[in-house]
């Protein structure tokens, strides 16, 4: 017992020291190298701008509106950051947010269903791991936080099964009982204002959690179905929001692209395809290694364990998922990797059926002899912490190589940005290639607007068919395929361009073949970025 003490105690200090370094590293990168998130956090300082100091032409250009939707909760807390501190501390303080959001998520939750403290340590190491996913480098934050808020309101949804204990006097399930109901209604509410797919997977394992427990004991049958309410109520209010927003809805003009069955199931690690492929599923095949792990290698396997019911329900729950994953589509109205929103919560409820199969909840001392809890096999279990620790390092490491290399050539662009004149009209132009699954530069350029006060085009509001339908532009600018140069998916009209733009900020290398107006004069370059002026016909 001792020897297990001490192994957790190291382990618990090696893991502070490893969530220390992923802290440090992100707040060392100033330059914002996620994909969409330069494009969110401009959103949000004009969203900030109109709340609190309104800028003349951004009133002309943009509006604003409170609306009971989607995504505005994760615009409304970046905008109070943005509005209280300032454009570069928020832009290095959310990522950070957003990057600890699962790590703290996922150990409010374990606590909760009172898993051992070896187990939480190893799912908090893990969780760095999967917090640095696809999503999170692509600038998806609100997506990232609604996932990890999941885990929040399902834990107070536990908490409420729990108040229906007989272990608790009456009067004590009285008081926590409506207080627990409230901050659940309130995890859930939040979940829905984070992101649209968050609170579908949320009712989902809502639902077949309930089922469980109707099932598993009929004495829940009334609370369960009663802890569903919320979940009818905000699906019917966006449904009624989506109709008045959107007159097509339900239509069927709703245009879905399916995968093959041999994509989906080629596609199941893409979450994890960053920069290099092989690096990658490398890396991805040692997580699953770890993870499944205690489930083959456990001696008295978990089925046989006396309290399995949590290892089941979880089970349930990537099945569940999984189901969900197959039968869901790729795109849909112009959003794509849809169904790969579903990888998240299949990966992590994954990670709990290992825990679980390396100890059982409680105080089971038959259970207590599996393959990492057993401390006559304190080799093995030596292995499995040092393997945990590797891969979060390596995954640390691959991060800093790939990523640090950007710093240098985005201050570049900024440089760009900073030395176009002030509120003009500006069309950024991205021609980096892609690295990997990664494209740093796409969103760039609409920093502009926040470090200059001008105009630029690209900004994600809901005339331009993305679900920020609280904010759009009050004047549509003309502008090609965000893609043109790099797919080439547009034909650009440059009359129009020239009419409607003062500069162009472009990255480098560019093929001056490319600019269908020969007039245009270089006032700036450097080695990643230039700026045209546009000389009006």
């Amino acid at each position: 017992m001792n020897l297990r003490l001490s192994t957790h105690k190291v382990l618990r200090i090696v893991s502070i020291l490893i969530i220390g370094l992923y802290i440090i590293f992100w707040c060392n990168l100033r330059t914002l190298p996620f994909l969409d998130f330069p494009n969110h956090l401009t959103r949000c300082y004009v969203i900030s701008k109109l709340l609190s100091d309104p800028i003349p032409h951004f009133q002309k250009f943009f509006s604003f509106n409170f609306t009971f939707t989607p995504y505005i909760l994760g615009d409304l807390l970046l905008s109070s950051l943005v509005l209280f501190t300032s454009l570069d501390f928020a832009a290095v303080l959310w990522p950070v947010v957003c990057f600890l959001s699962l790590p703290v998520a996922l150990t409010f939750y374990l606590r909760e269903l009172r898993f051992e403290r070896e187990q939480i340590t190893l799912a908090q190491l893990f969780s760095l791991y999967l917090s640095s996913n696809w999503f999170f480098l692509s600038g998806f934050f609100n997506y990232q936080l609604g996932v990890s808020l999941v885990f929040i309101a399902i834990a107070f949804w536990e908490r409420i099964m729990a108040n229906f204990s007989p272990l608790h006097s009456e009067a004590a399930r009285g008081r926590f009982r409506y207080m627990n109901y409230g901050i659940f209604v309130l995890s859930v509410t939040s979940v829905y204002l984070m992101h649209l797919a968050a609170f579908f997977f949320l009712c989902l394992i809502l639902v077949v959690n309930a089922g469980f427990y109707m099932w598993k004991r009929e004495r829940f049958v009334k609370v369960a179905l009663l802890s569903l309410i919320p979940l009818i109520v905000i699906g019917g209010i966006f449904i009624l929001i989506a109709i008045a927003y959107s007159p097509g809805f339900g239509s069927g003009r709703n245009i879905m692209t399916f995968r093959s069955p041999l994509s989906k199931l080629t596609a199941i690690g893409t979450m994890f395809v960053r920069f290099n492929y092989t690096i990658d599923i490398t890396l991805f095949i040692a997580f699953i290694i770890l993870v499944i792990g205690p489930v083959i290698m456990n001696r008295i396997g978990y089925f046989q364990m006396k309290k399995e019911t949590r290892t089941k329900q979880h089970l349930l729950f990537v099945i569940a998922l999984v189901v969900i994953y197959a039968a869901l589509p790729v795109s849909s109205s112009g959003a794509y990797d849809v169904d790969n929103r579903a990888l998240p919560f299949i990966f992590i409820f994954l990670l709990f059926v290992g825990l679980g199969a390396g100890a059982t909840l409680g105080e089971d001392k038959k259970a207590q002899e599996s393959f990492y809890l057993n401390s006559k096999g304190f080799c093995l279990r030596k292995v499995y912490f040092i393997s945990t620790v590797l891969l979060t390092l390596a995954n640390l490491s691959y991060l800093v190589v790939n990523l640090t290399p950007y710093e240098n050539k985005l201050k570049e662009y900024k440089q760009a940005i900073l030395a176009t004149p002030e509120n003009k009209v500006v069309l950024p132009v991205a021609t980096w290639k892609a690295d990997g699954r990664i494209e740093v530069d796409l969103h760039f350029g609409a920093l502009y607007t926040a470090l200059r006060g001008g105009i630029t085009p690209y900004l994600f509001s809901s005339d331009s068919n993305s679900p920020h339908t609280y904010f759009y532009y009050q004047q549509r600018l003309y502008a090609p395929s965000i893609f043109w140069y790099k797919r080439k998916d547009d034909v650009v009209d440059w009359s129009r361009v020239q009419d409607t733009y003062d500069y162009i900020i472009t990255t480098k290398p560019l093929d001056m073949g490319q600019i269908g107006i020969p007039t245009i004069v270089e006032i700036f370059s450097n080695n990643s970025a230039s700026v045209y002026a546009l000389r009006k016909p």
